[in-house]
């Protein structure tokens, strides 16, 4: 879904004019219906057009609301609603590992970042891995030219464990993790959004044989991977997008003894 806002200029007024918000309708069990906010942007009075980035909707019924910004004016206003059916843009409902989206490995996905009137938009996106296999996360957007935060983006387990994390900036285009090796299981990627944009972003998990024994959970003394005493361990260092790989061992000494 793509919305268009047409107004008459006031060129001398950089207020609000409006604020356009979608809303998701919900039948409940009780016979009445809950409007849940998915996204909105505002008109300002100096702004002829003012539009939000394609927004991936499920089918379902909506509601558009245009309601008073900060400084109401008489004036007409124009309303432009587009839809393109798709199967692979993010459909906004994934706020929480419960009800992440199925990432497909090796495809591109595309995600949107919903814009709240509270907390940050968080999408969560959800992968299975059968056997040792190295992930490479790479998160691309359209060049904005700003040196702000746009977004974070982790890599957790199903425990909630955070294996790897970077920042990606509005003048950040591509952005990835480097070849991280994980066990089999499932983990989830998350992307945080740290300011209100409509921008849409492009996330794409590549896979292939794991080369190293070594699965890149060690990055901190907490998360220190334990050294078994006169055995050869292996590791890697992996590419990291922020700052150096650090590999932490431990071993526990039940007596006196030289290392």
């Amino acid at each position: 879904l793509s919305v268009t806002f047409n107004h008459e200029e006031v060129t001398e007024s950089i207020l609000e004019g409006w604020r356009v918000t979608l809303y998701h309708i919900e039948e409940t069990d009780e016979d009445w219906y809950e409007y849940k906010e998915l996204t909105y942007f505002d008109a300002f009075w100096s702004d002829v057009t003012s539009s939000w980035g394609e927004t991936g909707l499920k089918k379902g019924t909506y509601c558009i609301m245009v309601e008073p910004g900060e400084l109401f004016l008489p004036g007409e206003f124009d309303l432009t609603l587009s839809f393109t059916p798709t199967e692979s843009f993010e459909k906004e409902f994934n706020d929480t590992k419960e009800t992440a989206d199925i990432l497909r490995l090796n495809r591109l996905i595309y995600g949107s970042s919903g814009q709240r009137s509270g907390d940050a938009d968080i999408d969560y996106f959800k992968f299975e891995l059968t056997a040792d296999t190295y992930v490479d996360i790479s998160f691309t957007h359209d060049d904005d030219k700003l040196p702000q935060v746009g977004w974070i983006v982790r890599l957790l387990t199903e425990d909630n464990q955070e294996i790897s994390s970077f920042a990606s900036k509005y003048q950040d285009p591509t952005l990835s993790t480097g070849k991280i090796n994980l066990k089999p299981g499932i983990y989830y990627v998350c992307v945080e959004t740290q300011m209100q944009t409509g921008m849409t972003y492009r996330i794409k998990v590549e896979t292939g044989v794991s080369e190293t024994t070594e699965f890149e959970i060690n990055d901190t003394p907490e998360k220190a991977e334990l050294f078994p005493e006169n055995t050869i361990v292996s590791g890697s260092l992996a590419p990291k997008v922020m700052g150096l790989d650090k590999d932490y061992f431990r071993i526990t000494l039940e007596e006196e003894s030289y290392v």
